[in-house]
């Protein structure tokens, strides 16, 4: 079938959000974790997401040290214009620890942080499937 494919590295462990709302054809997603240069392990797919019989979404466990190939097909052969959105959701990072404090047994204690979280990436990759 017709196929558009990207090679992606996350610049940071997270959880990775990948779909196609958007795109003008029936797509399939699918993500293959690079094992080396000759082997391909599938990572996840999709066909339709809920509520959305054309859109695919696939979310996974991204590692900052692995490549990924994403791949998007047109489904039964379909031709046309695909967008695909990615997002990683990174883990918050403390700045400032909780500070500890003393009490006694049952007395309410009050605990402060500042949290900072790296801002979510984004990238919108978009391309025309309409090979022969």
């Amino acid at each position: 079938g017709h196929s558009l494919r990207w090679i992606w590295q996350p610049p940071l462990d997270g959880s990775a959000v990948i779909d196609t709302v958007g795109s003008g054809i029936d797509t399939v997603l699918a993500v293959y974790t690079v094992k080396d240069l000759a082997t391909l392990a599938r990572e996840t797919s999709n066909d339709d997401l809920a509520g959305n019989n054309i859109a695919s979404r696939v979310v996974f466990n991204a590692i900052a040290e692995n490549q990924y190939v994403i791949a998007v097909d047109g489904k039964g052969g379909a031709t046309g214009a695909i967008r695909l959105n990615l997002r990683l959701v990174t883990t918050p990072e403390f700045v400032v620890q909780p500070v500890g404090t003393n009490v006694t047994e049952f007395e309410p204690a009050q605990f402060s942080a500042l949290e900072v979280s790296p801002e979510q990436r984004r990238a919108i990759f978009e391309g025309k499937c309409d090979l022969p």
